[in-house]
């Protein structure tokens, strides 16, 4: 072989042909140019961002009131539906709006106990709760059924036995501090000695009735032999007549007693009629949304 027989590419002098590469020797070089690739596309992306400045501001504007305006569209909704939800519950009648009443109306053969009374007490106090909102004290109200009023015949002050009378008792938590004294006293917490039970009246039912403090009274259910004996001690006017305290606007013909009186002497007694007991609060709408409305309702 010419050239002392060596092959062309050991001659000296000659080049040698390039290694062969594999796939990852070309993965990796081109790896290699990536950072200046992804520059050179920053780099380009500025140059036409800065070129059309002008149309970027605009854009960015744009997508700033847009999104503005998106954001605030569940706001005026949620108002919207505040302004109906509250021209909704304005008061339709004497009692303020919110006002929540959870009654129990006796029915002949049904017994009112301390069961049944704990039972609504608790889903009276579960309302606000419901809703989310806070409310005022929850008030609870009984009255008995309304029944004939005998004078007493052991009565300090006599009363006119010509006169028909007949009234109910009831008893409301808070009551003292919702009215004052015109004339006689605050009733007592709790019965006399010898049973005797004081309340205090309306003007209205002072003059509806005819009764005067010191007067004593047998309240009783015709057909039943035994009777309470409610003793007047006061004559009251209400703070005011129209507020949010009171479950009804009439007292023409009740005699109001003490709550703890009127659990101990009447609230489960069989033979004292009650007519009803009634839970009573009221709802403070500022804090209701209607989210909150249709949990309270559902």
């Amino acid at each position: 072989m010419a050239g002392g027989g060596l092959p062309p590419q050991s001659r000296p002098g000659a080049r040698r042909p390039a290694p062969a590469r594999g796939p990852l020797a070309e993965v990796l070089a081109e790896a290699r140019r990536w950072p200046g690739q992804v520059a050179d596309l920053f780099v380009l992306a500025a140059r036409r961002l800065w070129a059309n400045r002008r149309l970027v501001i605009g854009l960015q504007i744009g997508v700033i009131v847009a999104a503005t305006v998106a954001a605030t569209v569940p706001l005026y909704s949620n108002g919207a539906l505040m302004r109906l939800l509250a021209s909704e519950l304005q008061p339709q009648n004497l009692r303020p709006a919110g006002t929540v009443m959870l009654r129990y109306v006796a029915t002949q053969g049904d017994t009112f106990t301390p069961v049944v009374q704990a039972h609504l007490q608790q889903l009276a106090d579960s309302v606000s709760k419901r809703a989310g909102i806070g409310s005022s004290t929850v008030r609870f109200y009984t009255a008995t059924q309304s029944a004939s009023l005998a004078p007493d015949p052991k009565s300090a002050v006599p009363a006119d036995p010509s006169v028909t009378r007949s009234g109910f008792l009831e008893a409301e938590n808070g009551f003292d501090a919702q009215i004052k004294m015109l004339s006689g006293q605050m009733y007592s917490q709790n019965p006399e000695a010898d049973g005797t039970i004081e309340a205090v009246i309306s003007v209205t039912t002072e003059q509806n009735l005819h009764m005067v403090v010191g007067q004593s009274y047998y309240y009783t259910e015709p057909g039943l032999g035994n009777h309470l004996t409610v003793k007047i001690v006061g004559i009251y006017q209400r703070h005011d007549p129209t507020g949010p305290f009171w479950p009804y606007q009439f007292e023409n013909e009740n005699l109001v007693i003490s709550p703890i009186a009127f659990a101990g002497e009447a609230l489960y007694n069989p033979d004292v009629p009650l007519e009803e007991a009634t839970w009573y609060q009221v709802l403070q709408l500022n804090q209701l949304a209607p989210s909150s409305a249709l949990r309270l309702i559902s």
